[in-house]
């Protein structure tokens, strides 16, 4: 009978890593931010991410199928990501971040706002709700620098992750 070698790490208990905190809006401070971004390009946009509780490579991966506007709901099972050679769709991190999200109806109606908008600018129709101004998908890094962390900022809010 073979004998493995004595390891010596084996009985030593590592430190927990500690957890950073996420500073997170009040209802004072959200609703301040949601008049922030009243008649911004992204409102909408900011209204779902601000409301759903999803990651950036959640919400700015969403298709237009993805919502059921009649219901007021939004189905997550996909990111969007940057690969090399384009933009790509993947699996949720885990299987339980796949799931169904109630909008509230304020937000249903800025989205269904942007779908009649997308509607009469485009010739052909378009799957993916947030577009850059380019027309095609938004970079999570540069959305989240470019436009969503100076916005609190600009009013005097704390400095939250999106």
């Amino acid at each position: 009978m073979e004998t493995r070698p004595e390891e010596p790490a084996e009985d030593i208990d590592l430190p927990r890593q500690l957890r950073r905190r996420f500073i997170l809006f009040n209802v004072q401070q959200a609703q301040q931010f949601i008049a922030a971004i009243s008649g911004h390009k992204y409102e909408a946009l900011f209204a779902l991410a601000i409301t759903a509780g999803m990651r950036p490579s959640e919400y700015l991966a969403l298709n237009w199928p993805d919502f059921d506007l009649a219901h007021g709901t939004v189905s997550v099972s996909k990111t969007l990501e940057w690969r090399k050679g384009g933009w790509g769709f993947e699996d949720t991190k885990r299987e339980r971040s796949r799931r169904m999200i109630k909008v509230q109806n304020w937000v249903v109606a800025l989205l269904r706002k942007l779908e009649d908008e997308a509607r009469t600018a485009e010739t052909k129709p378009r799957d993916l709700v947030f577009m850059s101004h380019r027309g095609g998908p938004i970079q999570k890094t540069r959305f989240v620098w470019h436009y969503f962390k100076p916005l609190p900022n600009s009013v005097g809010l704390p400095n939250i992750r999106p």
